[in-house]
């Protein structure tokens, strides 16, 4: 009797092992399609929750949300608004005001390289001493606050643009704002047509987009600063089309005022080339921040 009864529970256990191999290879190979099959198939335990909670069925992430990068490349020719926008003229002003420290060590012949390139630069004068933004206004009359609005049209004129071409458009403005019985200021500028400015700066390049740029400011500087130019870093950088390089120049041209220099891709790149500079990205030396 005791032996009896203890085969057939092994009988049984035998039979339902072989049942659950049967069905899990039956259901790994060929999936039962009758109805009463999968009746008999016990219910799979729910899926453990995700550690975040999150909704499978929601919306993907909007990754533009995402703070933006701590040190983009400005753009060198931001798009022409009516006034700059006041974010993106904040950015700037933060990027160019920041101060990296730095310990760099220049070459130890960087004196001897320097005497050198002066010498070089006397012998072989460039269009920019006769036609620099820093030169006197030809207008002997011309009020202190007039040259320097005339410096910071220059200024804005000459981005990607030579020397001799800028010149030429700011001798064309001078013209013409004489013809019409005034000079060279934010009011004259202001009540030209469009059409005429844009002809006078036929030359300069995005000489289309600059006639904004020179418009609006004109606005600007009339609302603001009683037709004068700011004597602050951020308050030229708030002006449509000015960036870092001529803020400094114009604060050293107009006002005298030495903030910082000027730095352009060319000087960025023969500063690297003679050893004078870092080469990493946001030191001295680094990746320019517009004109």
């Amino acid at each position: 009797m005791n032996k009896k009864k203890n085969q057939k529970p092994a009988a049984s256990d035998a039979a339902l092992a072989g049942a659950a191999v049967t069905t899990t290879t039956t259901v790994a190979l060929n999936p039962p399609r009758t109805r009463s099959s999968v009746k008999k198939e016990p219910p799979l335990p729910p899926p453990p929750p995700l550690a975040d909670a999150t909704d499978l069925k929601s919306e993907p992430p909007d990754f533009k949300s995402e703070p933006p990068d701590p040190d983009p490349d400005p753009d060198l020719t931001t798009s022409p608004p009516a006034a700059k926008k006041p974010r993106a003229a904040g950015r700037r002003a933060a990027s160019a005001t920041t101060a990296v420290s730095v310990a760099f060590a220049p070459p130890p012949d960087w004196r001897t390289t320097y005497a050198q390139l002066a010498a070089y630069r006397a012998a072989h004068p460039a269009p920019v001493d006769t036609m620099g933004c820093g030169l006197p206004d030809p207008d002997a009359a011309a009020t202190p606050a007039e040259q320097r609005y005339a410096t910071l049209v220059s200024l804005q004129l000459s981005s990607q643009t030579r020397d001799e071409a800028t010149a030429a458009a700011v001798g064309r403005l001078r013209a013409a704002t004489a013809a019409a019985g005034g000079k060279l200021t934010p009011a004259a500028v202001a009540a030209l047509p469009d059409a005429q400015l844009t002809a006078l700066l036929r030359g300069v390049s995005f000489h289309v987009r600059k006639t904004t740029y020179l418009k609006a400011t004109a606005r600007m500087l009339i609302e603001r600063y009683a037709g004068d130019i700011p004597r602050d870093l951020d308050g030229l950088l708030e002006l449509p089309g000015v960036g870092p390089k001529m803020a400094y120049l114009a604060l050293q041209c107009a006002w005298g005022d030495n903030a910082g220099i000027g730095v352009d891709t060319h000087v960025h790149r023969i500063s690297q080339r003679l050893g004078w500079a870092a080469a990493e990205k946001g030191r001295p030396g680094g990746n320019p921040q517009g004109e």
